[in-house]
C-alpha cells in the first residue's frame, strides 16, 4: 500500500500531515549539544548564513532540510512515504 505525506513549513510552526492526521511541531532545532535554531525557514534563500548561539554557522536552507527530515521522521516513524507534497 502507497503512503503519502504532505509537509507545510512555516515561520512559527512546521506541519506533517499523515493518514489525514496532523503533526504539528514549532519551527525550531535543537542540536545535540542544546543550542536552539529558530528563524531559519523565512532565511532560505539568504546568502547570509545564521549564526547560533555556540557560534555555529549554518545555511538556512540546509537547516530547512535537516528540520523536513525531522518531520518526516516524526510524522512516518515506519517508514517513509511512497509521495511527499
Amino acid at each position: 500500500m502507497r503512503s503519502s505525506l504532505g509537509v507545510s513549513l512555516g515561520t512559527a510552526n512546521l506541519v506533517a500531515v499523515a493518514d489525514g492526521r496532523p503533526f504539528i511541531r514549532p519551527a525550531v532545532l535543537t542540536a545535540p549539544s542544546g543550542v536552539s535554531a529558530t528563524g531559519f525557514v523565512e532565511r532560505v534563500g539568504d546568502p547570509v548564513p545564521l549564526v547560533l548561539a555556540d557560534g555555529s554557522i549554518h545555511r538556512a536552507e540546509t537547516l530547512t532540510a535537516a528540520a523536513i527530515e525531522e518531520l518526516v521522521r516524526w510524522a512516518r516513524p515506519q517508514h517513509r512515504p511512497d509521495v511527499a507534497a
